[in-house]
């Protein structure tokens, strides 16, 4: 699960174990069935500026993210 906002400045791909307990700011937004978004999704026009001008909090995916085991390379 990602605990924040997500910007993007160009494509979004929700796969279907996605979930997002944040606003959602994209250009073009591929979300599968199962997918899960607790806030707002907010489509920015091409013409918008204002995904470069955001501050926002750096999340942690590394925690969320799967763990590989390299062991048997």
């Amino acid at each position: 699960m990602i605990t924040g906002n997500v910007y993007s400045a160009s494509h979004v791909e929700l796969a279907p174990k996605a979930k997002i307990k944040g606003n959602v700011y994209y250009r073009l937004l591929e979300m599968s069935m199962g997918a899960e978004v607790n806030g707002q999704l907010i489509h920015m026009e091409d013409d918008d500026t204002e995904l470069t001008n955001i501050e926002f909090d750096a999340v942690d995916l590394a925690k969320d993210s799967p763990k590989l085991d390299h062991s048997s390379d």
